[in-house]
């Protein structure tokens, strides 16, 4: 097993996020996942490795989108009340 560099792990980021946005999937669902696992494989992580981690980082990115979702319903709700209004 050889370790990969940290520019390796640099770069993978937006190599990979580049398929969230191949308008194949909803958010790249699956191509992003096979994006990491090719990368990974490719610089020495078996494969054993190499799909936990793409799919811990799908995880990861699920849960900070989370956050966000009730401030978002609370402001959008506000906002279609004041759409209303003005009709």
């Amino acid at each position: 097993l050889t370790q990969p560099s940290f520019q390796d792990l640099l770069l993978m980021g937006p190599l990979t996020a580049v398929f969230m946005y191949v308008p194949v999937t909803f958010a790249g669902l699956g191509l992003q996942e096979a994006a990491y696992v090719f990368l990974l494989t490719n610089i020495g992580a078996p494969m054993e490795i190499a799909l936990p981690f793409a799919l811990l980082i799908r995880i990861l990115a699920i849960t900070t989108d989370l956050i966000g979702l009730p401030p978002l319903i609370k402001t959008s709700t506000g906002l279609f009340k004041s759409i209303k209004n003005v009709q």
